[in-house]
């Protein structure tokens, strides 16, 4: 989205139960610890898209079998840049701190014993603003299965400052430098965003037989912003 523009949806809840259910609708902050993604109260992050994002109307009782609509609304302030990070909670039984008074019910019971927790991640990019980079920290290769597999491990780290869905390529060259083995990005497709400063460890493992000899293998990442990384370990068979 581009800086002072606004994104307007509306989101369908259904309460397939057969019981009636508060739902309440709620925005905290989006961000990452390890490879995980954790959530926290508007504010607690940096790159919170938090307060950009409301939702009308914040609670509504669901009928068994029926659906109920809330208006999303997100506006993308001028001055803002690069990633900014948000998941939208549809919550029977929301943290304490946005409930006024009795604990919320269902069927004469603390909502709790039956919880429902819908949440939707939003990742929004401010157009123009961002950097699109990646880092590979380890890569290892190893053969396996008395020479008739090859394992792979390697740690891709997001230094830029917009989220991105990588993919990834390995070529094996023999000591001639003649290409004798390549696994195309589409066979290690990471399918994970990956938040800024968030670094992930992906493993691969396919059967291929060797001979024996020397061999380099190279590893290229791509994110999409056009200048791959690559990183290269020699093996021996």
């Amino acid at each position: 989205m581009k800086p002072g523009t606004a994104y307007r949806k509306d989101i369908f809840v259904r309460n397939g139960s057969s019981e009636v259910i508060p739902v309440q609708a709620y925005v905290w902050d989006l961000w990452h610890k390890g490879g995980e993604e954790i959530y926290a109260p508007q504010g607690t992050y940096q790159s919170s898209a938090a307060q950009w994002i409301t939702i009308q109307p914040q609670k509504l009782s669901l009928a068994p079998g029926k659906s109920g609509k809330f208006h999303l609304n997100i506006f993308v302030p001028a001055g803002a840049t690069g990633g900014n990070y948000a998941v939208i909670f549809f919550d029977t039984t929301p943290p304490l701190e946005l409930v006024s008074g009795k604990p919320l019910q269902i069927d004469g019971k603390m909502a709790n014993e039956k919880r429902v927790k819908i949440g939707i991640p939003t990742y929004i990019e401010v157009a123009g603003t961002g950097r699109a980079e990646l880092d590979i920290r380890r890569f290892n290769i190893t053969i396996a299965g008395g020479s008739k597999s090859i394992k792979t491990e390697f740690v891709v780290k997001n230094i830029g400052d917009v989220h991105v869905t990588p993919s990834a390529g390995i070529k094996i060259y023999n000591s001639s430098k003649k290409l004798v083995w390549q696994y195309p990005p589409k066979d290690l497709e990471i399918n994970k965003i990956i938040l800024p400063q968030q670094e992930i460890s992906i493993n691969a493992e396919w059967e291929k037989i060797l001979k024996p000899g020397r061999y380099t293998a190279i590893l290229t990442v791509n994110c999409g912003s056009g200048h791959p990384k690559t990183m290269q370990r020699d093996f021996k068979i």
